[in-house]
């Protein structure tokens, strides 16, 4: 993998240098495309006139700044913040996919870029793999890596696997020409993912401060003292299982001194056993998540709750879609490219090592898969257990200099943390586990979606003692706990350097794939990096990067930037 800021040109495994192909170049990042389709005055991406080059660098900047011109003051920082982190390419080179060629198994190599949070992957046409006239199968396939999972192979060499569900169908299996790739795409993949969940939380504490403070009764939800339960209509996502929005019913019980609150989701106000959806015993980080477009943050009250998540089996039914698949997965054959249909595939994860039928590649989760995809978490998503295996990790490691208080705030299960109800104690069996939920308070008439998030966050952060909560929250950028943590200084717009993360994923690649981390424990590990930082005495950590030169170089021509 080269320097995503450095160079155009990539290194095959023997050592031989090559061009990326004229897609890597004019692939745009999501943001670039979204800021096509909203502008008023711009080239609208599916028109078929729009060129890659159509929106520079310097008509990108105006534009965004014609759009943020009316948000308040305190909004324009992080917004700025957010679209650069969209723009930041994290990661730009080559690695290798399964496939299937001239009816035999075979690594193919392709194309990759990771800007944002999104994976862009292709195969290059070259003289082996042509493409015939008019067929457009091979336009990058993208991957938004907010909602995969991504995990480091053990027992195999320079391999990761992305995956959103349970399903081999949904994985892609990326090998790497070697462990420095391995390294350095693993770092940049989990960097980014810490910076779209670090501006989110920081977002959020922004809209806290300038939203939460008007309301009449803010004196009651910021109390210390309050210890009644909140009870709320939601629509709830759970990606890992299916796209699908549903109607429940959200508890939020609160803390006291000793141990947390928990959230009980039912399907109706009767809370019974039988009613209980989804148990949620603890969490590690809560926001309220940026829209598409910043016009669109007054009606958006959207909220991602990370941590753990425990599903009922018995409400599986109620996750599927009954529509007919369109959806292809994507495989090379004799030469050319080839789709097919779901239930044409056998191929699965275990298979590849056994020197079987690899996983299809660039597959993305529907609607139309959902059935497949919620019975496979259903029967294969792993079980809660009395001794939770995710909170003895989140025991495990610490902030360097950081206060036990503040670990305790930013997430951290405590010893006395709740395992919930008697009926959940003694039904764990019927739960499934995931990482992750959305919630979407169900809209009050005549109240702001965004009034409605707020008085539901903060009981939340109250329940699970997050950010200082339900004390005084953190505001100090320096500590841990905070929403605001490490956020950077414009015009410095990247919480670490790329530099910072390669020198991480070198010292903690190989307790990674040891203890199988998810992005919470890589999370801790850029934490403490910039603590580090922050303790500096002889330069005020800022940030890195100059937005500035992000924005111009938006409009390089990359034929003219030297291999480092």
């Amino acid at each position: 993998m080269t320097s995503p800021d450095a160079s155009s040109s990539i290194y095959s495994g023997n050592g031989h240098r090559r061009t990326l192909s004229d897609r890597t170049k004019a692939t745009p990042a999501s943001f670039v495309r979204h800021s096509r389709i909203y502008s008023s005055d711009g080239p609208n991406l599916g028109s078929p006139n729009a060129s890659v080059g159509s929106l520079n660098g310097r008509s990108l900047l105006l534009q965004n700044k014609v759009q943020t011109q009316d948000l308040p003051p305190e909004l324009s920082p992080i917004v700025n913040l957010i679209n650069a982190q969209r723009l930041r390419t994290y990661a730009i080179g080559s690695f290798q996919i399964p496939a299937v060629y001239e009816n035999e198994t075979a690594w193919i190599e392709v194309e990759a870029k990771l800007t944002g949070s999104e994976l862009a992957v292709w195969r290059p046409s070259t003289e082996e793999f042509t493409l015939e006239n008019g067929n457009n199968e091979f336009k990058p396939k993208y991957i938004n890596l907010i909602d995969f999972r991504v995990e480091v192979c053990k027992g195999t060499e320079n391999q990761i696997k992305i995956y959103q569900d349970f399903q081999d169908e949904n994985t892609v299996l990326i090998q790497f020409n070697s462990r420095m790739d391995l390294n350095d795409w693993v770092s940049a993949i989990f960097l980014s993912k810490f910076e779209y969940n670090s501006l989110n939380e920081a977002f959020t504490a922004v809209m806290l401060s300038l939203k939460g403070s008007k309301l009449a009764d803010i004196h009651v939800l910021l109390s210390s003292k309050k210890r009644f339960a909140k009870y709320e209509w939601c629509n709830l996502r759970l990606p890992q299982i299916s796209s699908k929005w549903l109607k429940v019913y959200v508890c939020i019980f609160p803390s006291d001194n000793k141990k947390k609150g928990r959230i009980e989701i039912y399907t109706s106000e009767k809370m019974t056993k039988k009613n209980l959806m989804v148990y949620i015993p603890n969490l590690t980080n809560a926001y309220n998540v940026y829209p598409e477009q910043a016009n669109m943050i007054d009606v958006n009250s959207i909220m991602k709750l990370n941590g753990e998540i425990h599903v009922n089996k018995q409400y599986a039914h109620l996750f599927t879609h009954h529509t007919q698949s369109n959806n292809n997965d994507l495989v090379i054959s004799s030469g050319a490219i080839r789709t097919f249909g779901r239930s044409e595939s056998n191929s699965s994860l275990s298979s590849v090592a056994a020197g079987g039928p690899p996983v299809t590649p660039y597959h993305t989760h529907s609607k139309s898969l959902s059935v497949a995809s919620t019975t496979s978490f259903f029967n294969n998503g792993p079980t809660p257990t009395p001794d939770d295996h995710h909170s003895k990790k989140l025991h495990r490691r610490t902030f360097s200099g950081a206060s036990a208080s503040s670990t305790s705030q930013s997430g951290t299960p405590e010893a006395n943390s709740p395992k919930g109800s008697s009926f959940f104690k003694k039904n764990m069996s019927n739960f499934v586990t995931a990482e992750y939920l959305y919630l979407m308070p169900v809209s009050h008439p005549g109240v702001p979606a965004i009034e409605t998030m707020i008085r539901n966050y903060f009981h939340i952060i109250d329940a699970y003692k997050l950010y200082g909560r339900p004390k005084k929250m953190i505001s100090e950028k320096t500590d841990p706990g905070s929403l605001l943590f490490g956020l950077p200084s414009l015009p410095h717009y990247q919480y670490l350097s790329i530099d910072d993360v390669h020198n991480l994923a070198e010292q903690n690649i190989n307790e990674c794939i040891e203890e199988n981390w998810t992005e919470f424990e890589w999370s801790r590990v850029f934490k403490e990096a910039i603590s580090v930082k922050y303790k500096n005495p002889k330069k005020i950590y800022k940030g890195h990067g100059d937005i500035g030169k992000l924005y111009s170089n938006l409009d390089i021509d990359y034929d003219e930037i030297a291999s480092p």
